[in-house]
């Protein structure tokens, strides 16, 4: 009897213990959030991988630290190769720890390898590894491997913030820019991004033809790129003229694209508060100033959109939207760059209480 109760006392212990095994503590995982791929060559890359550095501190608990003050300390780990295969496997000979790619947040791509093309990146991406579909996607104005060499946690820390810092950041994900890549009637932008004297700097955002960075914009281009993808327009600052006196912030925007075989028409309506004024008080002065900013944004759309029809950026999707209907496209690639366009913006003037003055 007591050999039985023994027996059935161990096997107790036992069996609690089993699923206790196969636990690994976090700083034994290498943990990867950031990813930065180059053009080096006409037939080399260079992959660069970013840890999150959680060294055990003696109490314990975890401790994050960075000497710009930051909460993140990182390393970087990078390879050249023919492929991001050969990268990636040069990669894992230097990282001790267990290699996982699914905490990855952001990816940065330097300006040559946006220039050239990322198609031939992305089917490798998708089929080896499990990728977030929502990881944030960023174009360096240099080199991507420089830029995360520099960042010290800052861009981590701009990413969990949720560019709060940045009003206005035109964000994309990989799940909303993939379709681009895939279909040639439809552009798409990725933000452009620079790291100098320890801050990181949103320069503005580049278009997309085919998977290539056909077109790269400043900030203030940005915000009209803002206006046709109806994307975080609230905070928008527009001016009736160069003086910039007279500043409309945008709160509302509603926009209609009526597509005909002959030509598209492209209504943008907005809504916001003058935050500043030069001009004169009187019954005219709401109809003048609405009448000067959309004007000028108008005149604005138009040039930006003609500089995208040389280049082949079709941001509204105007070839698609024409397949959708069962309109030819078979030559729209060379039809875009003639096919005409008109704008109509109109402005509306809020009080504060959110009524028309």
């Amino acid at each position: 009897m007591k050999r039985v109760s023994l027996f059935t006392l161990c096997l107790c212990l036992i069996v609690p213990l089993t699923g206790c095994w196969d636990i690994v503590e976090i700083r034994h995982d290498a943990f990867l959030i950031g990813m930065g791929i180059d053009q080096v060559g006409e037939n080399r890359i260079e992959l660069s991988l970013l840890e999150l550095d959680i060294p055990p501190s003696t109490s314990g608990k975890v401790t994050q630290t960075s000497t710009t003050g930051n909460p993140y300390r990182t390393r970087l780990f990078s390879s050249q190769g023919a492929s991001l295969a050969e990268c990636m496997d040069e990669i894992q000979e230097k990282i001790d720890n267990r290699f996982t790619l699914e905490k990855i947040t952001f990816i940065v791509f330097g300006k040559t390898a946006a220039q050239k093309g990322l198609s031939e990146h992305w089917d490798y991406l998708f089929r080896e590894f499990d990728l977030d579909p929502s990881l944030h996607l960023l174009v360096a104005e240099g080199q991507a491997q420089s830029l995360l060499a520099q960042e010290k946690g800052i861009l981590v820390e701009f990413i969990n913030e949720k560019f709060d810092v940045v009003p206005n950041f035109l964000d994309m994900l990989l799940w909303r820019f993939t379709p681009a890549i895939f279909n040639p009637l439809e552009s798409s932008y990725i933000p452009t991004i620079d790291f100098a004297a320890q801050k990181l700097h949103y320069t503005g955002v580049g278009l997309f033809t085919d998977s290539r960075m056909t077109l790269a914009l400043n900030a203030e281009d940005q915000k009209i790129v803002n206006l046709f993808v109806n994307k975080e327009v609230n905070e928008i600052l527009l001016y009736s003229d160069e003086t910039k006196k007279t500043a409309f912030q945008v709160s509302q925007e509603k926009r209609r694209i009526k597509l005909a075989p002959e030509g598209a028409r492209i209504s943008i309506r907005l809504k916001g508060m003058l935050t500043q004024s030069a001009m004169p008080s009187t019954p005219n002065h709401r109809i003048e100033t609405e009448k000067a900013i959309a004007a000028r944004v108008q005149q604005s759309m138009v040039e930006l959109y003609g500089r995208m029809q040389q280049e082949g950026v079709d941001l509204f999707g105007l070839g698609e939207r024409r397949r959708q209907r069962g309109l030819n496209v078979s030559n729209w690639e060379r039809e875009f760059k003639t096919f005409p366009v008109t704008f109509e913006v109109t402005v509306q003037i809020l009080s504060g209480s959110g009524k028309m003055e």
